[in-house]
């Protein structure tokens, strides 16, 4: 319409006229479309050039206004947006003024209070800085709240940290000034006092720890009266000292005649406790090393015939301790065997299965494949290296495979803190190997009084746990597939026990008896045999088909308790086999424990229920029962025994009449691992704590 009609055509090209005040004069022309009020001035330019152009005119009220509705339609405001440049100037002002007002707020609820809140978090924060912080952070409207909070949780947990009065007073004086934290400083006061009754227990001070206790009940609890209670109890008077070595106990050992402890921690440090009027002193401590030995290895490919005669092995070495080297020789079938080079000096050394009954066995089967030998040097002190070494089956040489180039130096064993450890029930004795069952390395017996080493044992395959026997007399060593007994003080195996790995071997309470699963001469299911390790022999067995989940013997070899994983417990007599009685439970037994003569037995269940069990009686009836809401911890002594759990206590019962002795024992100690009752009037129990 605007390029057909020429009174248009001028109208647009008045409005388009190019210039400095084109932009201008469109936009003054857009805004009156828009009905924006606009008041008309004879001064200005732009004013006169849309006025002369005839689109607009002053009204009555001398404002501007188009100057009839054609106009207003043909030359409309988004006639004027398409004719008007696109501006970037005007794109750079609305974004700038839309990220202003997204970044602000941002700015100032995360980026201004991010270093006062970090502060007020971090507990390597000094007070003095914390403080600052809150009130800065206070300042700013709208953080009150958040600053309230931050500085409450701080103010507690340093109050928590602190171990002096002072501390804790000056963090409850800023405490009291926040919003309802009032208790809370009375509360922080009553855990200072909970912390330092609980320092005094750990050093074995009751006395101590009572006074704290009762400071504490200025802000009293159930708990808190609870432990007050049972530090004031009737047994305090029989406490005689209390043992707390800074880890959890692993083993105890006492000495009666000499009034001594020993304590075995978790972490295999040994220390030693004489008792006496003014309670437990430590006299020694040691840490129970182990050593690794890492083998100097070579191969041998032997083929020839698949039955073998004889197999002789030469080893030549420099080594100036040959009694220090071990051998041990792996067969292809994976059959290994260890010999000594024995006593004597560096030379050449011979074996010959004809005289070594450890090689023999290795050509039981096919000998055709890869031999592997492992020299192993077993002490410190003395080097010495592999000269050479051959192997020959029936005559004919295997030929070297892959072997270092010979001579070789043997490595020495390697001193380790990562060890397992085991003592004897007298305390004298201990045991550390390597805790890393991949690595070699032998037993170590130690004297733990004189600190010194008595002898090593090497470590069958699959070796599981080893453990003093017969009052220290014995080792058993545990493996996969056999159990063997060692003498301590000769350092020879007296027995060798073929077992059953799927049932975990169980000793009576004196370690005499011994009670393995194994399978009888021509028969499908399981027995249960029982060794007597002193006379080391067979003591009886019992064929029970299925593996049986609890078993237990008495310490006199009379009794062989068996749980099928029903609600029965059986009896069986040794060494014959005859049924002795059956004992019902209401749920399925979870220990079984005999005392010395086999005639008391005691059980729990998985129910917590504790039974005593007269094995003379003419009824199936118990003696004796209790109920816990935890495991029951049980010893037998020299004509009584001792049970208790963590709710309940520990007791001393005669076994001659069923009373009990002396006060129901507690020490406000979680459920104890183990309890000895090594003579009357002695009690042990330990779970971190020795009492």
């Amino acid at each position: 319409t605007i390029r057909e009609e020429p009174h248009f055509a001028l109208e647009c090209r008045q409005l388009l006229k190019p210039g400095r005040t084109r932009v201008a004069r469109l936009s003054l022309y857009g805004r009156i479309c828009k009905g924006g009020s606009v008041s008309a001035d004879p001064a200005s330019s732009i004013q006169r050039d849309l006025l002369h152009a005839g689109v607009v005119k002053v009204s009555a009220d001398g404002r501007l206004i188009l100057r009839n509705r054609i106009y207003a339609e043909i030359f409309s405001a988004y006639w004027v947006n398409q004719n008007l440049p696109f501006s970037w100037r005007t794109l750079a002002v609305a974004v700038v003024a839309i990220v202003a007002l997204f970044l602000v707020p941002v700015w100032y609820t995360q980026y201004l209070p991010e270093p006062y809140v970090r502060a007020l978090k971090s507990e390597q924060t000094e007070f003095p800085d914390a403080l600052k912080a809150w009130e800065r952070l206070s300042f700013l409207p709208g953080f009150g709240d958040t600053a309230d909070r931050l500085f409450a949780e701080y103010l507690t947990g340093a109050s928590r940290r602190a171990r002096r009065l002072a501390e804790v007073e000056r963090y409850g004086d800023y405490l009291a000034r926040l919003p309802g934290q009032a208790d809370l400083q009375n509360e922080l006061n009553a855990e200072l006092w909970d912390r330092k009754a609980g320092m005094a227990l750990q050093r074995g001070d009751r006395d101590a720890g009572i006074l704290f206790a009762l400071k504490a009940l200025q802000h009293p609890t159930l708990r808190r009266k609870q432990q007050l209670g049972e530090l004031l109890g009737e047994d305090f008077a029989s406490l005689v000292g209390t043992i707390r070595p800074g880890s959890p106990v692993g083993a105890l050992g006492l000495d009666t005649a000499a009034a001594r402890v020993t304590v075995l921690d978790r972490d295999h440090r040994l220390s030693i406790w004489e008792f006496g009027a003014g309670g437990a002193r430590r006299i020694g401590a040691f840490e129970l090393l182990a050593e690794e030995v890492m083998p100097l290895q070579a191969r041998a490919i032997y083929s020839g015939r698949n039955k073998g005669r004889r197999l002789s092995l030469i080893v030549r070495t420099d080594h100036a301790r040959p009694r220090d080297v071990m051998i041990e020789l792996r067969a292809p079938t994976g059959r290994t065997a260890r010999v000594s080079l024995g006593a004597g000096s560096a030379g050449e050394y011979h074996f010959d299965s004809r005289r070594d009954k450890a090689l023999r066995t290795l050509l039981d089967e096919n000998p055709n494949g890869t031999w592997v030998i492992y020299f192993m040097d077993m002490a410190q002190g003395v080097r010495g290296s592999i000269q050479g070494w051959s192997l020959a089956i029936d005559g004919r040489l295997a030929k070297p495979a892959g072997s270092p180039t010979l001579p070789a130096a043997i490595p020495e064993p390697r001193v380790v803190q990562q060890a397992r450890a085991s003592l004897d029930s007298g305390g004298a004795l201990a045991l550390s190997w390597p805790e890393n069952p991949a690595v070699r390395g032998d037993i170590l017996v130690w004297d733990t009084v004189t600190q010194e080493l008595l002898s090593r044992i090497p470590r069958p395959a699959g070796f599981r746990m080893a453990r003093f026997v017969l009052d220290g007399a014995g080792i058993l060593v545990t493996g996969v597939r056999g159990i063997e007994l060692w003498n301590t003080r000769k350092n020879e195996r007296s027995l060798n026990i073929p077992v059953d790995p799927s049932f975990e071997p169980v000793l009576s309470d004196n370690g005499r008896y011994l009670i393995v699963d194994s399978v009888p001469d021509g028969g499908q299911g399981g027995a249960l045999t029982v060794w007597d390790l002193s006379e080391r022999r067979e003591h009886g067995h019992l064929v029970t088909g299925d593996t049986a989940p609890l078993a237990a013997v008495d310490s006199s070899g009379r009794y062989l308790a068996v749980s099928d994983g029903d609600r029965l417990v059986r009896v069986w007599s040794l060494p014959g086999g005859e049924l002795a009685g059956e004992f019902e439970h209401a749920s399925m037994p979870a220990a079984i424990h005999f005392d010395a003569s086999g005639r008391w037995m005691v059980t729990s269940d998985a129910d917590h229920t504790f039974r005593l069990w007269d094995m003379q009686a003419v009824h199936d009836l118990p003696v004796l029962v209790r109920s816990s809401s935890a495991p029951w911890a049980v010893r037998f002594g020299k004509g009584q025994f001792v049970f208790g759990s963590l709710d309940r206590g520990f007791e001393v019962i005669g076994l001659a009449g069923g009373s009990r002795q002396g006060p129901v024992l507690r020490h406000g100690s979680p459920a104890p691992r183990s309890v000895s009752v090594p003579s009357a009037g002695t009690l042990l129990f330990a779970d971190g704590v020795v009492i």
